[in-house]
């Protein structure tokens, strides 16, 4: 009935000659088998053809916090990310801006690992208003770290969001979830030098700078201001 990605799947598909009597049908059904449902009516002549009725489907939810639930990405959530990356408060410290299309892979990429791996950056959303409100998690770099292989907790939250202690909420319930539920032994962050509120967050989640440790991103320009990064590293 559904799939792993939140899409509405076609279910099951009746006929019925009213429009009274279909909704007797859909009440009962949704009573009986599922939470909530959708149903598409093709009519003719005004009489109801068929009936397609639909689960509609939750995306997997893997961690949840007093206010948050970490969770499996859906296309529902494409657009806000995408507003997300074009925020020039919430890029400031990021060396590009993405597009409405990259962004929009970077999502299914992203849906694609946690499928693979059991973790990744889940989409975070509002346990009260049910928003998607921006991401956090367990990520594996693309690329070689200079201090060795490693696994990063990392974060974005819309700019609407902030200042609402949301992302050490999620911080927090990322890192208990390495610990207990991945096995991790250590887990490490790293931000620009200028993201001084993303230090912040390191701190307050008991990460610490690993003395030493700056390095120049592989990925960035070296003569780029966003090149030299600062290394956070928490111990289990």
């Amino acid at each position: 009935m559904v799939d792993s990605t939140g899409d509405l799947v076609p279910g099951l598909i009746f006929t019925s000659p009213n429009l009274k009597d279909l909704w007797e049908k859909l009440d009962a059904f949704e009573g009986e088998d599922y939470e909530r449902v959708l149903v598409d009516v093709l009519m003719e002549g005004g009489i109801v053809k068929k009936a397609y009725i639909y689960e509609l489907s939750e995306p997997k939810v893997f961690l949840e916090t007093e206010r948050l639930k970490l969770r499996q990405w859906c296309e529902a959530d494409k657009p806000k990310m995408a507003e997300m990356q074009c925020d020039p408060e919430w890029m400031k410290n990021f060396p590009f801006v993405r597009t409405p299309e990259e962004s929009d892979a970077q999502v299914e990429k992203l849906a694609r690992e946690i499928d693979k791996l059991g973790f990744g950056f889940f989409a975070l959303e509002s346990k009260e208003t049910r928003e998607f409100v921006g991401f956090c998690g367990l990520h594996v770099p693309d690329w070689d770290p200079p201090f060795g292989a490693c696994i990063e907790i990392g974060w974005g939250l819309r700019s609407a969001w902030w200042g609402r202690g949301l992302v050490t909420e999620a911080g927090n319930g990322c890192l208990k979830f390495a610990k207990d539920n991945v096995g991790l032994k250590e887990v490490y962050s790293f931000t620009t030098t200028g993201n001084t509120k993303s230090m912040a967050v390191m701190e307050r989640i008991g990460m610490t700078r690993v003395e030493g440790g700056d390095f120049l991103h592989p990925k960035i320009d070296p003569g780029s201001p966003f090149a030299l990064h600062v290394l956070f590293r928490i111990r289990f």
